[in-house]
């Protein structure tokens, strides 16, 4: 029989992986930097940029009780929102 893994079961808490997110996010805005600067394609400027936000955004949000909350939920948000758009 499969073992049904829950929220409590994983060991990784909500934190954990917001910072794994962020990470993968980051790793994006370096593809995005070099595709940019080695080939000057149209877009991968805002795709940087965009990903750069969304980035800065998720980390804020995983920052929250250590950060104030104007910048752990509005700025982060916003941030969140702006790529959105």
């Amino acid at each position: 029989m499969a073992h049904v893994f829950l929220a409590g079961d994983s060991g990784l808490d909500i934190r954990t992986l917001l910072f794994f997110s962020a990470s993968v996010v980051a790793i994006n805005v370096v593809v995005a930097g070099l595709l940019f600067r080695s080939t000057r394609l149209p877009g991968t400027l805002a795709w940087a940029v965009g990903a750069a936000c969304v980035t800065v955004g998720i980390t804020l949000v995983a920052m929250r009780g250590f950060v104030d909350d104007m910048s752990s939920i509005v700025v982060a948000n916003g941030l969140i929102l702006l790529v959105m758009l």
